[in-house]
């Protein structure tokens, strides 16, 4: 058969096609003679690509990836903000929590938003065949499926009539739990469970992959929305988490501003109101009202209000001298940006740092291959002289690099598989979507142009030094016994490289520095308690058999035993732990001093309910009077204790002890003690006023708090967390449906509410050692690549009668000067971009001296080891050795 012409185009591409080939084959046959420097290139590259893909991978999932529900960013919270001074001043400014009425109201009333539901997670109990086993589950308004466009797989979702008292017994269950626990039975739907020991329905299924409003939640009830009826002045308030959808055509600023004069016409209702019922205002000294976090706050008590179950918080009426809430206004935030909001800087950081890190690996492997080329000269000249241009060589250079960052890239990815498992075991819950974490596509195209760049980045100069001289230039260069210009080139290069290196890895040091002290000093705070020796449970008995005081004498069932058992040392009640949501914030009139008049003058504190035993169990210290007893009761004088700030700031260098509170429905409680402040926000939150109510007092005095869940404290003679079966036997001989909850040691929860400085504090500081180690490696080589090329020089100096510690000063001091360039530059571009850690940081600043002078003499005395091993190597050069060379 004849072969076919081919065109100019056709043989030109396949030339260009054969010769790229033969240049592959090549740089693999080079390679591979030399295993020591490929795998030393290899894995530097491999580093550092599969570094940065693993935290590219964090960040997509988290920060860039959408939610998985149709158009997710037209899904919103409804954020309330209030400005310092505001009525009730002393709530956050920000709050996502919304007010059911309120949430009605928009739902009627709104014209912009397609939607608006609320939710609440929570936890119950499921009575199964084989015992009560403790579930996660989410209160939610009947409209919240559709609002996130998501269809069950089975069956139905809510109706609207199922918020409604009376028509609640309805749940959809989770795709995991309908088959984890129910086994996949398709004919589910219309099956009782009993759940709280009463009865429900199972109306539907959701598909496989629906996690909301977290991963743990098992099954949805209907959120009942109890209807409002409230005397003139009070705010009789149900509150839980919003949520709401944009409509498609409606732009967020006409939804804000519509969602802004909606509320103000709620306000202006409630107003006009009191005004008609109660036109003269409260005298001085009255009730002040109970705020709380669970109605207006960001979470409240579990199941007691916020998290767990929606509460009723009862605010009071306005405090003499005001009027609604004035200058609070409503925000519509996507939801994907309010959930990401708290880790979003520090995720940028550890991108940035990986960063950091790529570029000092591509530095090393650019050094690397300099040091490569210099070895390489007569073959690269011997190819010049018989005709190889310019560009061919160039290529092979440039072909050479590619196939370097192409396997590194290959090497890379397969680190990032294994750092991402990493990530997604060890990682902080407080992550979100960290289950989502992969290496997907669009981490394999960013490695991919990773890659790529990084091999054009380190093949730049190999490539521009090789190929810049004529052949009879590269022949007398290949040839020559000095060192020339050339050889001057590549050290500078190479010394430019090393002189980034080290710049990089200084700020990597300092911002690792700040981390870890940070993160020291926020272990070492004191929280305030004991968290060795202490076991903390939750037990949430059903309200269908356990009500009021039945409830109440239930749990005093259990402590009492938990007490009597063998090594147990004290054992306590509390609605809520520390580091834990849930507390309730009260207004307040202190004995002694005016009625506030002004919104910014308003007096309040923090309440904490517990029992008796308490401060024993916890661990906490009396500073005076004492704590409450077994003879404060519900019937007894109310008594009140409170924190050190309390007495502090409001009984400034007076006694505490003896003087009253007025808290309306507690009718003024005498304060018989001061204990020692506790961190209950977290190490990282300085203690606020705090006053604490004895249980039954509080129970009988303030419904708001609840027929909620009540956590155990126990504090135990040994290991707590062996005492665990123990706990659990305890209940269930009381009342065997009635199962343990949340069980944990406090040093565990302790351990977990630093989790996320914790980790951010490993990584950096994982990065800084890497960078630390290959900026030093590049030191070394640019110092021993030096005394190479200047070993004749060297040797002459010593025949002519230098001395060896001379010769040691010389090149330490080419060290010195290499290294003194860097960390100057390092700590110069360290103060500049440290400033965006500030944010990370406790107890120190962005600036800290100490820590920069400690990196800098830290990285000092590393180059000084690194210079010294080439410096005494060139120091024992052999004068005659070398002048018989010459």
């Amino acid at each position: 058969m004849p072969r076919l012409r081919l065109s100019p185009r056709e043989a030109l591409r396949d030339e260009a096609v054969s010769v790229t080939m033969s240049d592959l084959r090549f740089a693999l046959r080079t390679f591979a003679r030399t295993p020591g420097f490929t795998a030393i290139v290899l894995l530097t590259l491999g580093l550092g690509i599969g570094a940065t893909t693993a935290i590219f991978s964090v960040v997509n999932a988290v920060l860039l990836r959408p939610l998985p529900y149709p158009q997710p960013d037209r899904l919103v919270r409804i954020v309330t903000v209030r400005p310092p001074g505001g009525e009730f001043g002393f709530l956050p400014p920000r709050s996502t929590v919304m007010r059911t009425d309120d949430m009605q109201a928009f739902r009627d009333r709104s014209q912009t938003l397609e939607g608006v539901a609320a939710y609440s997670p929570g936890r119950s109990t499921w009575t199964a065949t084989d015992g009560a086993v403790p579930i996660a589950d989410a209160s939610v308004s009947p409209g919240l499926f559709e609002l996130l466009r998501v269809p069950p797989a089975l069956g139905r979702t809510f109706t609207r009539d199922e918020e409604t008292p009376g028509n609640d017994a309805v749940v959809v269950l989770s795709d995991r739990f309908w088959r984890q626990r129910l086994g996949g039975d398709p004919g589910v739907v219309g099956r009782p469970l009993l759940i709280d020991e009463e009865p429900h329905v199972v109306v539907g299924v959701m598909p496989p992959g629906f996690e909301f409003p977290n991963a743990e939640t098992e099954l949805w009830q209907p959120l009942v929305i109890r209807p409002v009826v409230r005397q003139p002045g009070e705010r009789l308030v149900q509150g839980a988490q919003s949520l709401a959808r944009i409509a498609d055509d409606i732009a967020f600023a006409q939804a804000t501003a519509e969602a802004n004069v909606i509320y103000a016409q709620l306000r202006d209702e409630e107003a006009a109101f009191d005004r008609a019922a109660r036109p003269a205002p409260a005298a001085p000294g009255g009730r002040r009202g109970v705020a709380g976090p669970a109605g207006l706050g960001d979470s409240g008590p579990p199941g007691g209000g916020g998290p767990d179950r929606p509460a009723d918080v009862d605010r009071g009426g306005p405090l003499p001298g005001q009027g609604p809430e004035a200058n609070v206004t409503l925000d519509l935030v996507p939801v994907h940006e309010e959930l990401v909001a708290p880790v979003r800087p520090a995720l940028l950081v550890l991108l940035a740092a990986v960063g950091f890190v790529l570029l000092i690996a591509c530095a090393n492997v650019a050094n690397l291959m300099l040091v490569r080329a210099a070895g390489r000269r007569q073959e690269l000249a011997v190819r010049t002289a018989l005709g190889a241009s310019r560009g061919r060589l160039v290529r092979q250079v440039f072909s050479e690099s590619g196939v370097l960052a192409l396997l590194g890239g290959v090497l890379g990815i397969g680190l990032a598989v294994g750092a991402v498992q990493l990530v997604r075991v060890l990682g902080p819950a407080s992550i979100p979507r960290l289950d989502e974490i992969d290496v997907g596509g669009l981490a394999l195209a960013f490695t991919a142009a990773v890659s790529v760049l990084t091999g054009v980045f380190f093949g730049v100069m190999p490539a521009l030094t090789l190929s810049g001289r004529t052949s009879g230039q590269a022949l007398r260069a290949a040839t020559a016994s000095v060192t020339d210009s050339l050889e001057h080139g590549r050290l500078r290069a190479r010394r430019v490289f090393t002189v980034a290196e080290v710049a990089l890895a200084i700020v990597l040091l300092v911002g690792a520095a700040l981390l870890a002290t940070s993160f020291a000093n926020l272990v070492n705070v004191d929280p305030g308690y004991e968290a060795d020796n202490l076991l903390t449970f939750r037990v949430n008995p059903p309200q269908t058999r356990y009500d009021g005081p039945q409830r109440d004498a239930f749990f005093e069932q259990v402590r009492d035993a938990l007490r009597a058992t063998p090594g147990v040392q004290a054992a306590a009640l509390t609605r809520t732990l520390p580091l834990q949501p849930g507390g309730l914030q009260v207004a307040i009139n202190v004995e002694g001093q005016p009625a506030s008049t002004r919104p910014e003058d308003v007096v309040a504190a923090s309440v904490r309910i517990v029992s008796d035993g308490y401060a024993e169990a916890m661990g906490l210290q009396v500073t005076a009077g004492r704590f409450f007893a077994a003879t404060d009761r519900a019937d007894s004088a109310p008594v009140l204790v409170v924190n050190e700030r309390f007495a502090n700031r409001y009984f400034p260098g007076q006694r505490a002890v003896g003087r009253t509170i007025d808290l309306g429905p507690l009718a003024s409680p005498e304060i018989v003690g001061v204990i020692n402040d506790v961190r209950h926000a977290g190490l990282d939150t300085e203690p606020e006023p705090e006053m604490y109510l004895q249980m039954q007092q509080a129970r009988q005095r303030l419904p708001q708090i609840g027929n909620g869940p009540r956590y155990f404290a126990v504090r135990t003679t040994g290991d707590p967390s062996a005492f665990t079966p123990t706990a659990r036997a305890v209940v269930q001989r009381t009342d065997p449906a009635v199962a343990i909850d949340d069980v944990a040691t406090m040093a565990a929860r302790l351990s977990v509410s630093v989790a996320q400085p914790r980790f951010y504090a490993v990584l950096v500081a994982i990065f800084g050692l890497v960078a630390l180690v290959l900026a030093v490696v590049g030191i070394y080589g640019v110092i021993a690549y030096s005394v190479h090329q200047r070993s004749r020089e060297i040797g002459i100096r010593m025949a002519l009668g230098a001395r060896r510690r001379e010769i040691l000063r010389l090149v330490m001091r080419q060290g010195a000067l290499v290294t003194g360039i860097g960390v100057t530059t390092g700590l110069a571009g360290a103060a500049a971009v440290t400033r965006y850690l500030e944010g990370l940081l406790f107890g120190l600043t962005a600036l800290d001296i100490t820590t920069f002078v400690g990196v800098a003499g830290l990285f000092a005395l590393v180059a000084a080891a690194a210079c010294y091993l080439p410096a005494s190597r060139a120091a024992r050069i052999d004068p005659a050795a070398t002048l018989r060379a010459e």
